[in-house]
């Protein structure tokens, strides 16, 4: 068995700071204001940080003898493609300056097959709220730390045999590269492939505090999803995207459903046509809050990415910002 181990540091500092008026602590003492607060889209928390950064990659692979070869000869297996976890600590946080823990992996089995998994850990205890307080698990619970969410997604991919044989690569890719490209397979336009489906299964793992028994609960969301294309012409490919929730309703809530309970997820239907050094794609949304339409033509080349035209609308949830 082959094992390769990557470790990063590093260091970052936002100087984000609350400047005026309008935010209290739970005390209800005065702290600021972000100017962020009139952005449509701001960070997280705008505070002023500092943090240390620390991530890890580990790979595993395994050589297994191959049997059919007159000669001792062995062939590489990927068990685990990455398996990455990261954490961060504020030096200028007056509390809970350590991060949550996240971890994330991503395996390919038989080459069509994909497993992802990621999850979220906090070091930290609650109080009767459920908020976090500034006490380690380890300390109050004797436990490490305890899990605020975790999520697996097992797909299944399928795909008609190449027209022609793809073009030699200029040079090999790295493996972050290549994971981007095993990744996201099913969103990449090819010509060459008559038609693909991809069908996943999503599991979640989801922590809630209930104040009535002062422990967290478990809530289990599962969902399947479906997308693929279909190549008409030379040039001309339509795709389609959607799935099917099939989640209980006692762990879901309307405001985070576009059809309600156990219903279909948004649904997308796509058309991409190449025009040489120009490509057209459309999109629609034909149902649900998300209801809306794209059209888009632009420049092939990544310099000229700007230079492009595009009209789209909303035509569900007029409230509904997306």
């Amino acid at each position: 068995m082959r094992h390769v181990l990557q470790w990063n540091f590093g260091a970052s500092y936002s100087p984000y700071a609350n400047f005026s008026t309008g935010i209290f602590s739970q005390d209800g003492d005065f702290i600021g204001y972000s100017p962020f607060d009139i952005a449509a889209y701001r960070p997280a928390d705008s505070r002023e940080q500092l943090n240390m950064n620390w991530s890890s990659t580990n790979n595993f692979e395994a050589k297994i003898k191959d049997r059919n070869s007159a000669k001792l000869t062995y062939n590489k297996v990927k068990l685990i493609d990455s398996w990455k976890k990261s954490l961060s600590y504020n030096w200028l946080a007056d509390s809970l300056n350590l991060s949550n823990l996240n971890m994330s992996a991503f395996t390919t089995i038989a080459k069509n097959i994909t497993l992802n998994y990621s999850s979220t850990y906090s070091f930290y205890d609650r109080d009767t709220n459920g908020r976090e307080i500034n006490q380690f698990m380890v300390k109050t619970r004797n436990q490490l730390m305890r899990m605020e969410g975790t999520n697996l997604a097992l797909g299944f991919r399928f795909q008609s045999k190449n027209k022609q044989e793809p073009a030699r690569a200029d040079k090999e890719l790295t493996p972050e590269e290549q994971e981007l490209i095993d990744k996201n397979k099913s969103e990449m336009v090819d010509f060459s492939i008559p038609w693909n489906l991809t069908l996943n299964y999503n599991l979640r793992f989801a922590k809630n505090f209930d104040r009535d028994t002062q422990m967290d609960t478990l809530a289990i969301k599962q969902a399947f999803t479906f997308t693929g294309d279909i190549t008409l012409f030379k040039y001309w490919k339509v795709s389609f995207n959607s799935g099917y929730d099939m989640s209980h309703p006692r762990y879901q809530t309307l405001q985070f459903s576009d059809f309600g309970l156990r219903d279909f997820t948004t649904t997308n239907l796509g058309l991409h046509w190449d025009l040489h050094c120009w490509e057209f794609s459309a999109s629609y949304v034909p149902f649900g809050q998300r209801k809306s339409y794209m059209v888009q033509l632009n420049i092939k080349s990544a310099l000229l990415q700007d230079l492009k035209i595009q009209r789209r609308g909303n035509l569900g949830d007029q409230g509904y910002l997306y």
